[in-house]
């Protein structure tokens, strides 16, 4: 019983022979599982078949040659298969159908839509962040939704997949990868290859963990940690990172995958929306202190890509790592009291409580977004009053001892 019994090395092995090495007289099932199973024939010959029924009696549904059909997009039209039969309907008969149809849109796949769309957007991306992409493709959604045509995908398929990564704990994982989905049929809408978004009806029916608040400490105490951070032993480019974020008042991966193309004239660091929390273009005016930064930045800086990271670091996507700050804040004695993500509440509340700036211009520099009119309506106008009280919060970071 059960499925996915076999492995692609099995696949590749399996001649007209038994397990013992004996020729076979005649042709040979092994079952993978759920119907699914492999066919050799006399001549060494792998053929794909599903065995199922429908109306009372016993079909076969013929999937396809190994290795040209894959162990994994074997098992994908088997899926699709069960799906049809779930629904009452007949495998052979829907896949003839659908060949018959013979449209564009009946003959593309999610998988391929998945591949043109991110052939498309990559080349604005930074590298590492094209990467996580990939690879988010790749390991959650390919593996259940790739091998089906993009007009069977619907919100209960897409669902199931999303609730697989969920199983896992990975409730982040599963919120991008169904941001994903929802981004690769958007784009398929406008390029006339599907007519909604499935993946849109989705919203909300995640799990969302439990909010964390990051440890922060109290603004008196800024002075001394700066102090402390500014001796303990660590790498250039970390704690200029830590102070990038202080100043900016920036997500930590929002900093981590920042190719040095984002950076304006030294004046503005423009994100793109496709790295936002919020799925907006983010503008972030640059202080005097962030200047120097950035100049600092481009002393340490080994490539001139466009891509490359202003704060490079050692991961496998060249990064920054996750706990890279969280570390230097440990050594300097900030354990548990202080976290990177935190210095953004720490931004909050010196600009509500001392610097008494305008809610609104506060939520723009922290990019919350609103999504009302007059949100949309004042977000050119916020920019100089951004810019002015980021470089307030940065004189007030210098004045606590931040020497960049």
């Amino acid at each position: 019983m059960g499925r996915d019994r076999l492995t692609d090395a099995e696949c590749r092995k399996r001649a007209h022979v038994d397990d013992e090495g004996a020729a076979r007289v005649a042709p040979y099932k092994v079952s993978d599982g759920q119907g699914l199973y492999l066919l050799v024939q006399e001549r060494g010959a792998r053929l794909w078949r599903m065995k199922y029924r429908h109306d009372g009696s016993e079909r076969v549904y013929s999937i396809g040659a190994y290795p040209e059909v894959s162990l994994a997009a074997a098992r994908a039209e088997r899926d699709r298969a069960r799906e049809w039969l779930r629904a009452g309907k007949d495998p052979t008969i829907e896949r003839r159908t659908a060949k018959a149809l013979g449209s564009s849109t009946q003959a593309s796949t999610f998988g391929a839509m998945a591949e043109e769309w991110l052939a498309k957007m990559g080349p604005r991306w930074s590298t590492a962040y094209r990467s996580a992409q990939r690879s988010r493709l790749d390991n959650e959604l390919l593996p259940h939704l790739g091998g089906v045509p993009l007009v069977e995908v619907k919100p209960a398929a897409i669902l199931e997949t999303l609730r697989r990564i969920e199983a896992r704990g990975a409730h982040e994982v599963a919120s991008k990868s169904r941001v994903m989905v929802s981004q690769i049929f958007r784009y398929a809408v406008q390029t006339s290859r599907a007519e909604s978004d499935p993946a849109a009806l989705l919203s909300g029916a995640l799990v969302r963990p439990p909010a964390q608040h990051r440890a922060t400490i109290p603004l008196a105490d800024m002075p001394r940690l700066f102090e402390a951070v500014a001796i303990v032993p660590a790498e250039t480019v970390t704690k200029l990172a830590l102070y990038w974020l202080i100043l900016t008042a920036a997500r930590t991966a929002e900093m981590r995958f920042a190719p040095w193309s984002e950076i304006e004239g030294d004046k503005l660091w423009r994100i793109p929306a496709a790295r936002m929390k919020m799925a907006k273009e983010h503008l972030v005016p640059l202080s005097r202190q962030a200047r120097e930064i950035v100049q600092a930045a481009k002393a340490l800086r080994t490539s001139k890509a466009a891509d490359a990271l202003v704060f490079p670091g050692f991961t496998r996507h060249g990064a920054l790592s996750e706990n890279a700050l969280l570390a230097l804040l440990a050594r300097a004695g900030y354990f548990g009291r202080q976290t990177s993500h935190g210095f953004r509440a720490s931004f909050s509340t010196w600009a509500h409580e001392v610097a008494e700036a305008d809610p609104d211009v506060i939520e723009a520099c922290l990019a919350h977004s609103r999504g009302d009119v007059r949100a949309i309506y004042n977000r050119s106008s916020y920019l100089s009053k951004r810019s002015d009280l980021l470089q307030r919060w940065a004189d007030q970071c210098s004045a606590w001892g931040m020497k960049t």
